[in-house]
Protein backbone atom coordinates (compact mmCIF):
# COMPACT_ATOMS: atom_id res chain seq x y z
CA UNK A 1 0.00 0.00 0.00
CA UNK A 2 2.82 2.35 0.77
CA UNK A 3 4.34 1.89 -3.02
CA UNK A 4 1.31 2.89 -4.36
CA UNK A 5 2.04 7.09 -4.42
CA UNK A 6 5.70 6.54 -5.72
CA UNK A 7 4.31 3.95 -8.67
CA UNK A 8 1.64 6.25 -9.05
CA UNK A 9 4.30 9.25 -9.54
CA UNK A 10 6.27 6.80 -11.78
CA UNK A 11 3.44 6.14 -14.16
CA UNK A 12 2.69 9.82 -14.11
CA UNK A 13 5.66 10.60 -15.51
CA UNK A 14 5.95 7.97 -17.98
CA UNK A 15 3.03 9.04 -19.52
CA UNK A 16 3.69 12.64 -19.60
CA UNK A 17 7.53 12.38 -20.63
CA UNK A 18 7.37 10.25 -23.58
CA UNK A 19 5.70 9.81 -26.99
CA UNK A 20 6.67 6.01 -27.26
CA UNK A 21 3.78 3.61 -27.13
CA UNK A 22 5.48 1.33 -25.01
CA UNK A 23 6.43 3.65 -22.41
CA UNK A 24 2.70 4.79 -22.29
CA UNK A 25 1.18 1.47 -22.24
CA UNK A 26 4.05 0.61 -19.23
CA UNK A 27 2.73 3.82 -17.51
CA UNK A 28 -0.63 3.35 -17.67
CA UNK A 29 -0.17 -0.14 -16.64
CA UNK A 30 1.57 1.15 -13.81
CA UNK A 31 -1.11 3.28 -12.72
CA UNK A 32 -3.81 0.79 -13.53
CA UNK A 33 -1.99 -1.74 -10.67
CA UNK A 34 -2.27 1.16 -8.09
CA UNK A 35 -5.68 1.62 -8.46
CA UNK A 36 -6.20 -2.02 -8.13
CA UNK A 37 -3.46 -1.99 -4.89
CA UNK A 38 -5.66 1.16 -3.62
CA UNK A 39 -8.71 -0.56 -3.86
CA UNK A 40 -8.05 -3.97 -2.29
CA UNK A 41 -5.98 -2.05 0.45
CA UNK A 42 -9.13 -0.12 1.62
CA UNK A 43 -11.45 -2.49 1.09
CA UNK A 44 -9.10 -4.83 4.08
CA UNK A 45 -8.66 -1.46 5.82
CA UNK A 46 -11.20 0.80 5.41
CA UNK A 47 -15.23 0.52 6.90
CA UNK A 48 -16.29 -1.42 4.13
CA UNK A 49 -14.32 -4.20 5.65
CA UNK A 50 -17.28 -6.37 7.81
CA UNK A 51 -14.56 -7.45 10.81
CA UNK A 52 -13.71 -3.06 10.88
CA UNK A 53 -15.96 -3.26 14.20
CA UNK A 54 -14.41 -0.03 15.98
CA UNK A 55 -18.03 1.81 16.36
CA UNK A 56 -19.79 -1.30 17.87
CA UNK A 57 -17.02 -2.22 20.38
CA UNK A 58 -16.50 1.94 21.29
CA UNK A 59 -20.35 1.64 21.85
CA UNK A 60 -20.19 -1.44 23.82
CA UNK A 61 -17.11 0.09 25.92
CA UNK A 62 -18.87 3.24 26.32
CA UNK A 63 -22.21 1.38 27.02
CA UNK A 64 -21.28 -0.37 29.90
CA UNK A 65 -19.27 2.80 31.31
CA UNK A 66 -22.29 4.38 31.64
CA UNK A 67 -24.89 1.74 32.90
CA UNK A 68 -26.18 3.76 36.07
CA UNK A 69 -26.45 7.11 34.46
CA UNK A 70 -29.60 8.73 33.82
CA UNK A 71 -28.49 12.28 32.13
CA UNK A 72 -25.05 11.95 29.66
CA UNK A 73 -23.30 14.79 27.57
CA UNK A 74 -22.05 13.07 24.70
CA UNK A 75 -19.34 14.25 22.87
CA UNK A 76 -18.25 11.27 21.37
CA UNK A 77 -16.32 10.17 17.87
CA UNK A 78 -17.80 7.38 16.74
CA UNK A 79 -20.98 8.21 17.57
CA UNK A 80 -22.37 5.67 20.35
CA UNK A 81 -25.79 7.80 20.66
CA UNK A 82 -28.36 4.81 18.45
CA UNK A 83 -26.70 2.60 20.62
CA UNK A 84 -26.94 4.03 24.25
CA UNK A 85 -30.52 4.65 23.11
CA UNK A 86 -31.22 1.51 22.22
CA UNK A 87 -29.71 -0.28 25.23
CA UNK A 88 -30.93 2.20 27.89
CA UNK A 89 -33.94 3.86 26.61
CA UNK A 90 -34.36 5.76 29.70
CA UNK A 91 -31.21 7.36 29.79
CA UNK A 92 -31.34 10.97 28.74
CA UNK A 93 -28.80 12.42 26.46
CA UNK A 94 -27.43 15.44 25.28
CA UNK A 95 -25.35 15.21 22.65
CA UNK A 96 -22.85 17.89 21.61
CA UNK A 97 -20.94 18.49 18.23
CA UNK A 98 -17.33 19.04 18.81
CA UNK A 99 -15.82 23.10 18.27
CA UNK A 100 -19.74 23.67 19.44
CA UNK A 101 -20.84 27.50 19.22
CA UNK A 102 -19.98 29.12 21.79
CA UNK A 103 -22.61 29.71 24.36
CA UNK A 104 -22.72 31.87 27.29
CA UNK A 105 -22.20 29.56 30.77
CA UNK A 106 -25.35 31.57 32.50
CA UNK A 107 -27.58 29.64 29.84
CA UNK A 108 -26.73 25.84 30.79
CA UNK A 109 -24.60 25.83 34.03
CA UNK A 110 -27.45 24.40 35.96
CA UNK A 111 -27.87 21.75 32.45
CA UNK A 112 -24.42 20.61 33.76
CA UNK A 113 -25.25 20.21 37.46
CA UNK A 114 -27.75 18.05 36.83
CA UNK A 115 -26.05 15.85 34.53
CA UNK A 116 -23.81 13.04 36.30
CA UNK A 117 -22.01 11.55 32.88
CA UNK A 118 -19.74 13.60 30.46
CA UNK A 119 -18.26 11.56 28.20
CA UNK A 120 -15.32 13.09 25.19
CA UNK A 121 -13.88 11.76 22.75
CA UNK A 122 -9.92 12.18 23.37
CA UNK A 123 -8.38 15.25 21.60
CA UNK A 124 -11.67 16.69 20.06
CA UNK A 125 -12.36 20.32 20.96
CA UNK A 126 -14.82 20.72 23.94
CA UNK A 127 -17.01 23.56 25.07
CA UNK A 128 -14.93 26.57 27.38
CA UNK A 129 -17.59 26.66 29.67
CA UNK A 130 -17.92 22.61 30.03
CA UNK A 131 -14.51 22.45 30.41
CA UNK A 132 -14.05 24.93 33.51
CA UNK A 133 -17.15 23.27 34.86
CA UNK A 134 -15.29 20.04 35.00
CA UNK A 135 -12.34 21.58 36.13
CA UNK A 136 -13.78 23.49 39.07
CA UNK A 137 -16.17 20.38 40.07
CA UNK A 138 -13.25 17.63 39.74
CA UNK A 139 -13.36 17.01 42.83
CA UNK A 140 -17.09 15.70 42.22
CA UNK A 141 -16.48 13.23 39.54
CA UNK A 142 -14.18 10.20 38.46
CA UNK A 143 -12.39 10.46 35.43
CA UNK A 144 -11.84 7.48 33.39
CA UNK A 145 -10.83 6.61 30.24
CA UNK A 146 -11.12 4.31 27.66
CA UNK A 147 -9.23 3.02 24.48
CA UNK A 148 -10.95 0.14 21.82
CA UNK A 149 -9.07 -1.08 18.52
CA UNK A 150 -10.81 -3.13 15.75
CA UNK A 151 -10.72 -6.61 15.81
CA UNK A 152 -8.77 -6.64 12.52
CA UNK A 153 -5.33 -7.31 12.11
CA UNK A 154 -3.52 -4.30 11.85
CA UNK A 155 -4.84 -1.64 14.32
CA UNK A 156 -4.60 1.65 12.29
CA UNK A 157 -7.07 3.10 14.13
CA UNK A 158 -7.93 3.57 17.44
CA UNK A 159 -11.21 4.98 19.76
CA UNK A 160 -10.44 6.62 22.81
CA UNK A 161 -12.85 8.87 25.03
CA UNK A 162 -12.66 10.19 28.38
CA UNK A 163 -15.21 10.03 31.00
CA UNK A 164 -16.40 11.92 33.82
CA UNK A 165 -18.75 9.88 36.02
CA UNK A 166 -19.84 12.17 38.91
CA UNK A 167 -19.31 10.83 42.45
CA UNK A 168 -22.58 9.39 44.68
CA UNK A 169 -23.27 11.98 47.15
Amino acid sequence: MYLTLPLSALGGILLEESDRKRVIYVGSGLLFCNLIVLFLAYRKVGFINPEFDLGKKFSEEIAAELKYSKKVYLQAIPDPYFYLKEKYPNQKILEFIPGELPIPPEMFVNTLDTIDTFVFSEGTKRNENVENYLKENASSFYKRSISVSPSTTRKLIRAQAEIYLRKKK
